[in-house]
């Protein structure tokens, strides 16, 4: 198997963890959200899955969203990580960290 392809198939497991993190650091509008996530190496995400998907994890409450007017040139669209995102993030967080230990230590222990 093509390591490359293996990885983007990977990160694309990945993506709602992905876009939740880079979240919870901050406020940030969809186009900024996407350049981070593409210069992080997840190349493959453009505006057709970032804006789907963050206005879906607005109608799940995971994710809160407001216009900025306070910019220059037109209004922005701004999201950030909800408590109940928070949380639930989290919880992701420590089930994904727990499936890698248990599957390291199973091939350590072969």
């Amino acid at each position: 198997m093509d390591p490359n392809k293996l990885a983007r198939d990977t990160a694309r497991g990945l993506t709602v963890w992905a876009v939740m993190k880079v979240l919870s650091r901050g406020p940030t509008h969809g186009y900024a959200l996407m350049k981070e996530l593409q210069a992080s190496g997840l190349t493959h995400l453009k505006s057709g899955t970032i804006y789907p998907l963050l206005h879906r994890l607005q109608t799940e409450g995971a994710v809160d969203a407001e216009w900025d007017h306070h910019q220059t040139g037109p209004a922005k669209k701004v999201f950030t990580l909800s408590n109940s995102g928070i949380k639930d993030l989290e919880a992701v967080e420590r089930e994904l960290f727990q499936i890698i230990r248990d599957i390291s230590e199973g091939e350590a222990n072969d």
